[in-house]
């Protein structure tokens, strides 16, 4: 086994590229499940694969860590909030927006101008100004009757981190590092109990979609940050805290899933189920920065790190990848394994991850990459305090 690594604040830490690896990989896998069968092994493994929706979380939690990390470790420098933006522009508009205009745009036109067969992929979608705006998370709260159609459903969670980097910088900026703490520990309480009071209510949709109501996972990326800059902190503490959170949360979602199941819409799972799944993805990273040697070799493979760096251009995709080869893919009739569906679940899973990872470097290589240069023309500066230090 490899020798761990040392997680170093302002640094590249290549095991997280590994983790965004897996998020991606658990969205698919919710996304590709197979329909529930009256097999019990079939009942587990359709409730593993609706765990797979969890990936958002993991995706949360990381972006509060190292976006907090950045904030914090540039604070006082001289075009904190000019840089933090621009670089934050270049990072995740362009994808985004090219998306946009494919989606939105480019393909219903072709369609409609060559009388091609309708698909759920190109029809009309009510209230467009929303994703453009990055506020489509908002459309069931003023729209509750709209539907959102396929495609586009997903980007409520680029929505949530949008909003998220509004107003998080200037949070930082403001704010001590012990407030910013207290306030990481008050966000995770309300959220919380914000997705229990709209769940009660009947608005399970809100619950999940709405940036209060997911603040707790950015919050507690944000509060490893915070921890991990700490004088106090230390690998053999990170590892103990991480074990403690993540063993517990993760004995709970088992134990869940063998009694009830996992379903991704019930009420349970939206506001207990994402707490445990933010505990377990917190737990995880710290981890992987206490320096858990076999923690840090799964998250070193090069194939989950390939598929980390591709990952953003993967979950802006998958979901149209997934639905252009559904109909395909129902052609395929693998046969069962003692009655069980495993072979064709594997296979599903297999073929759309394969095409998502294509679709993702693709657009990596000929799009993405060519705005990611950029942002070395925009550096982050050191903060004042480590100026000071630097030149005594």
């Amino acid at each position: 086994m490899a020798a761990a690594q040392f997680y170093k604040p302002g640094s590249h830490f290549a095991p997280l590229d590994g983790l965004r690896g897996i998020a991606i990989l658990l969205v698919i896998a919710c996304h590709v499940r197979l329909e529930n069968t009256p097999i019990a092994f079939d009942r587990g493994m359709f409730s593993a694969f609706g765990f797979g929706v969890h990936g958002v979380d993991l995706f949360f939690v990381l972006s509060g860590f190292l976006i907090t990390g950045i904030l914090i470790d540039s604070k006082g420098s001289q075009g904190f909030f000019s840089t933090f933006y621009l670089r934050r522009t270049l990072r995740i508009f362009p994808l985004y927006y090219l998306y946009l205009i494919l989606r939105l745009l480019l393909v219903p036109a072709i369609v409609h101008h060559f009388h091609l067969p309708e698909s759920p992929l190109v029809t009309d979608q009510a209230h467009e100004g929303f994703f453009w705006f990055y506020a489509s998370n908002l459309i069931d709260a003023l729209h509750p009757n709209i539907v959102i159609e396929g495609g586009l459903f997903h980007l409520w969670s680029l929505a949530v981190e949008e909003q998220f980097y509004l107003f998080w910088p200037l949070l930082v900026f403001f704010l001590s590092t012990k407030a910013l703490a207290r306030l990481c520990g008050v966000l995770i309480v309300v959220a919380f109990l914000m997705r229990l009071y709209l769940c009660s209510l009947g608005h399970e949709n809100l619950a999940s979609g709405l940036t209060l109501c997911r603040l707790d996972a950015l919050a507690a990326g944000a509060l490893i940050a915070i921890a991990v800059r700490s004088r106090q902190a230390s690998l053999s503490a990170m590892r103990k805290v991480g074990w403690a959170l993540l063993l517990p949360a993760a004995t709970t979602i088992v134990v869940r899933m063998a009694l009830s199941g996992w379903e991704t819409h019930e009420n349970w799972v939206t506001t207990y189920g994402v707490t445990l799944a933010i505990l377990c993805s917190a737990g995880v990273i710290l981890l992987l920065l206490g320096a858990s040697a076999r923690t840090q070799a799964l998250c070193n493979s090069k194939v989950l790190r390939r598929i980390g760096r591709y990952s953003y251009s993967m979950y802006v995709f998958h979901f149209v990848v997934f639905r252009a080869l559904d109909v395909r893919l129902t052609r395929v009739h693998l046969p069962t394994l003692a009655g069980s569906v495993l072979p064709q679940q594997i296979f599903d899973f297999a073929v759309v991850s394969a095409a998502t990872f294509l679709v993702g470097m693709l657009t990596w290589y000929a799009f993405e990459m060519w705005f990611l240069r950029l942002k070395g023309r925009i550096p982050y500066r050191p903060s004042l305090r480590e100026r000071r230090f630097a030149e005594s």
